[in-house]
Protein backbone atom coordinates (compact mmCIF):
# COMPACT_ATOMS: atom_id res chain seq x y z
CA UNK A 1 0.00 0.00 0.00
CA UNK A 2 1.19 3.53 -0.50
CA UNK A 3 2.22 5.72 1.96
CA UNK A 4 -0.65 7.81 3.70
CA UNK A 5 -0.75 11.50 1.65
CA UNK A 6 -0.60 13.47 4.88
CA UNK A 7 2.50 12.17 6.03
CA UNK A 8 4.71 14.15 4.99
CA UNK A 9 3.08 16.89 6.82
CA UNK A 10 1.04 15.19 9.80
CA UNK A 11 2.57 16.70 13.00
CA UNK A 12 2.12 13.86 15.29
CA UNK A 13 5.32 12.38 15.25
CA UNK A 14 6.95 15.33 16.07
CA UNK A 15 7.66 16.13 19.95
CA UNK A 16 6.00 13.63 22.41
CA UNK A 17 6.83 10.33 19.70
CA UNK A 18 11.11 11.48 20.06
CA UNK A 19 11.40 9.65 22.66
CA UNK A 20 9.49 6.36 21.67
CA UNK A 21 11.12 4.95 18.62
CA UNK A 22 10.28 1.71 18.67
CA UNK A 23 6.34 2.81 19.55
CA UNK A 24 7.02 5.49 16.68
CA UNK A 25 8.20 2.97 14.25
CA UNK A 26 5.78 0.71 14.68
CA UNK A 27 2.74 3.04 14.22
CA UNK A 28 4.39 4.63 11.44
CA UNK A 29 5.03 0.83 9.89
CA UNK A 30 1.09 -0.06 10.48
CA UNK A 31 -0.55 3.69 9.48
CA UNK A 32 1.72 5.32 7.52
CA UNK A 33 3.29 3.19 4.95
CA UNK A 34 0.67 0.33 5.94
CA UNK A 35 -3.11 0.82 5.91
CA UNK A 36 -3.62 5.16 6.21
CA UNK A 37 -7.19 4.50 5.92
CA UNK A 38 -7.73 3.07 9.49
CA UNK A 39 -5.81 5.93 10.69
CA UNK A 40 -7.82 7.96 13.12
CA UNK A 41 -5.51 11.13 12.26
CA UNK A 42 -6.34 10.99 8.47
CA UNK A 43 -9.94 9.80 9.42
CA UNK A 44 -10.37 12.95 11.14
CA UNK A 45 -8.73 15.25 8.45
CA UNK A 46 -10.75 13.52 5.50
CA UNK A 47 -14.02 14.17 7.25
CA UNK A 48 -13.67 17.77 8.82
CA UNK A 49 -10.33 19.37 6.81
CA UNK A 50 -6.94 21.18 7.54
CA UNK A 51 -6.67 21.92 11.08
CA UNK A 52 -9.21 19.59 12.82
CA UNK A 53 -7.21 16.67 14.29
CA UNK A 54 -6.05 17.35 17.54
CA UNK A 55 -2.37 16.81 18.20
CA UNK A 56 -2.72 14.26 20.97
CA UNK A 57 -5.11 12.09 18.97
CA UNK A 58 -3.34 9.16 18.31
CA UNK A 59 -3.10 6.92 14.80
CA UNK A 60 -5.39 4.00 16.28
CA UNK A 61 -7.69 6.25 18.43
CA UNK A 62 -11.02 5.66 15.78
CA UNK A 63 -13.55 5.43 18.51
CA UNK A 64 -12.38 9.10 19.67
CA UNK A 65 -12.21 10.07 15.92
CA UNK A 66 -15.85 9.22 15.09
CA UNK A 67 -16.53 11.05 18.38
CA UNK A 68 -14.72 14.10 16.97
CA UNK A 69 -16.68 14.46 13.60
CA UNK A 70 -19.87 13.29 15.57
CA UNK A 71 -19.62 16.43 17.63
CA UNK A 72 -18.15 18.57 14.99
CA UNK A 73 -21.31 17.78 12.67
CA UNK A 74 -23.53 18.24 15.04
CA UNK A 75 -22.25 21.76 16.26
CA UNK A 76 -22.63 22.53 12.22
CA UNK A 77 -26.06 21.88 11.96
CA UNK A 78 -27.22 24.36 14.88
Amino acid sequence: MADCPNFPTCTFFSGKMENMPAVSNYLKKQFCHGYYAGCARFTVFTELGTGTVPQDLFPYESSRATELISKARSQGEK
